[in-house]
């Protein structure tokens, strides 16, 4: 076997530094070796890293292309200002032009068709005032325009005026009669009236009238109740003094003539 060769120490350093320890009356130091000092994470660097990886995932999220901006306050303000004006321009324009229809009067004309002895006139009105005119013999054939009776029609005698309807019927116009009805959108003002209105012919002398179950005329002759005549026709008027309906009202003569019954 070879022998192992183990390496020659210093021996005579050794004797050496521990004469002079003994002599300076201390034990010889035996130097250290000298490790590479591991160096801590700098916090600096480890929050730089954080920033750096927080500017990262910022970035990430942040929309390519554009960076937001804030608006001066006194652009908002004018910008407001702005979208107000212009929202008072269009309602102030709409309101003109509502005032100016409504000023703006018009007429227009109706057509009518003629059916056995009733005009029959259809439109698309329901607002404003029907007018028609027709010659004063033609009129004496009238009882009836739009279910108003010729006594309470305002202007009968000229253009006779009733409330404007989508079907508004003259009765009892002869059909070789010539009529022409316009509409116009003047507000359509009836007066007031009171009393129970019948129209019928000649041909009765006396009337009795029930009202709500009472009798209030008892075979009373015609010259005790007011009446007004139109042609054939004579409308009589007489007021019970009380509030009633139409269906509360029950008037029979001594004719068969047909008895026509307005409230």
């Amino acid at each position: 076997m070879s022998a192992i060769r183990l390496p020659k120490l210093n021996l005579i350093g050794i004797q050496v530094s521990k004469q002079v320890s003994q002599k300076l009356g201390r034990t010889p130091k035996i130097p250290h070796m000298l490790l590479p000092k591991t160096r801590a994470p700098n916090s600096s660097n480890s929050s730089n890293s954080s920033n750096s990886s927080n500017s990262s995932n910022s970035s990430t999220k942040q929309t390519p292309g554009w960076t937001k901006t804030k608006m001066p306050r006194f652009l908002i303000r004018y910008q407001t200002v702005i979208i107000v004006m212009c929202a008072m321009v269009v309602v102030f324009l709409l309101l003109s032009n509502m005032q100016q229809g409504k000023m703006l009067r018009r007429i227009q004309k109706v057509d009518c068709v003629s059916t056995r002895g009733v005009f029959t006139c259809s439109s698309k009105y329901s607002t404003g005032t029907m007018m028609i005119s027709t010659s004063a013999a033609c009129k004496e054939y009238i009882y009836e325009v739009g279910g108003v009776p010729f006594v309470r029609i305002p202007g009968f005698d000229g253009t006779m005026a009733v409330k404007a309807a989508h079907t508004v019927r003259v009765r009892d116009a002869r059909p070789s009669c010539k009529m022409t009805i316009h509409r116009t959108t003047k507000e359509f003002l009836p007066a007031k009236h009171k009393g129970i209105v019948w129209v019928t012919t000649k041909k009765h002398t006396q009337f009795t009238m029930v009202v709500n179950g009472v009798e209030v005329l008892e075979q009373t002759p015609v010259a005790l109740i007011n009446s007004k005549i139109n042609g054939n026709w004579v409308a009589y008027i007489f007021d019970p003094e009380v509030v009633t309906t139409l269906a509360d009202v029950e008037i029979t003569g001594d004719s068969t003539d047909a008895i026509h019954v307005y409230i």
